[in-house]
């Protein structure tokens, strides 16, 4: 089995257990948490399904070939690890919106769809959470901060 192939079960494994887990709460307050595990799970079930029907290639891959997939790898984890610390900052509703806007034009898409799809994303958010569902979403330091700012004037 492939190092790739054993990670992707060994999430799966990880999103089962949470679902299971998540079953003891109340459903309002796994009501989030189940709107990620579930399409995740659906997600990771179909990876190893395309993992499994893949065919082993014996061929072992080249140096150059590996230098560049774990270049990607990288730069996949810092887009990663840089949303974290945004969303910690900023909350959902301004980090959502701003990572697309600045993925999608740091790989030079254009203006208007990087702006159209993060205002469509962001609205779509507040739409389904706030509105919809009645769920705060996390606000963040810096919005809390500024909010607080505001009020006092």
């Amino acid at each position: 089995m492939k190092p790739a192939t054993a990670f992707t079960i060994g999430l799966l494994a990880l999103m089962v257990g949470a679902i299971f887990f998540l079953s003891t709460y109340p459903f309002q307050a796994s009501l989030f948490p189940y709107l990620i595990c579930l399409p995740v799970t659906v997600l990771l079930i179909i990876q190893v399904v395309r993992e499994f029907r893949e065919k082993s290639s014996s061929q072992a891959t080249s140096a150059s070939e590996a230098r560049v997939r774990l270049r990607q790898l990288m730069v996949e984890g810092g887009w990663l690890l840089a949303f974290l610390p945004l969303l910690y900052l900023v909350g959902f509703l301004v980090t959502v919106p701003a990572y697309t806007f600045l993925y999608l034009k740091l790989h030079n898409r254009s203006w208007s769809l990087a702006i159209s799809l993060s205002l469509v994303l962001g609205a779509a958010i507040y739409t389904f959470f706030v509105i919809g569902l009645k769920m705060p979403l996390y606000e963040g330091i810096v919005v809390r901060w500024l909010i607080k700012i505001l009020r006092g004037w």
